[in-house]
């Protein structure tokens, strides 16, 4: 990963802000996503950010408001906020998601609960085959929309391809 000391600067003064805002309720904070990942381009990436917090009622969440939304608008930090309960239910509602997390993430504070997760095989499986079939249908439709049009049709299929190959990557 290249380094990215403005983003190193955001983060940590976030954890600062969040820590502040959230007292102990906030259990850790991880960093996630193409970051972690190598795959990150200035100005163009969003930051992903996991916020495990012990409740996640109204009221807490409106507390880290002001650190968040300011984080989203200045930084692209796209934050992933949950309780440890959720992150269990995720890992079976949003397989993909919580196993890549798993595997590429870089604790900035706390402790994000992820430890004891197990993302079942055959859900990953599961997810990618409702990913591929929903493609599928969706070029259907572009196909009778523009009337078999294989210009249309070969931008739709392109304009796929990333989001299946990130199902894709996960798997493997």
């Amino acid at each position: 990963m290249e380094p990215q000391p403005e983003i190193e600067r955001v983060l940590e003064a976030l954890v600062a802000q969040l820590r502040e805002a959230a007292g102990p309720n906030l259990l850790g904070v991880a960093l996630y996503g193409g970051l972690t990942k190598g795959r990150f381009t200035p100005g163009v990436s969003d930051v992903n950010v996991l916020v495990v917090l012990a409740e996640a009622g109204l009221d807490h969440l409106l507390s880290l408001s002001p650190a968040l939304t300011g984080a989203l608008r200045d930084f692209r930090i796209i934050s992933f906020i949950v309780t440890p309960d959720d992150l269990l239910a995720s890992a079976r509602l949003f397989p993909g998601k919580v196993f890549d997390i798993q595997a590429s993430h870089r604790v900035l504070w706390g402790d994000v609960h992820l430890a004891g997760i197990t993302v079942e095989p055959e859900a990953l499986r599961l997810r990618a085959r409702q990913e591929i079939k929903n493609t599928e249908l969706r070029l259907r439709l572009r196909a009778v929309e523009r009337g078999g049009d294989p210009d249309a049709l070969w931008r739709g299929m392109m304009a796929s391809l990333p989001k299946i190959a990130v199902t894709l990557e996960t798997l493997m």
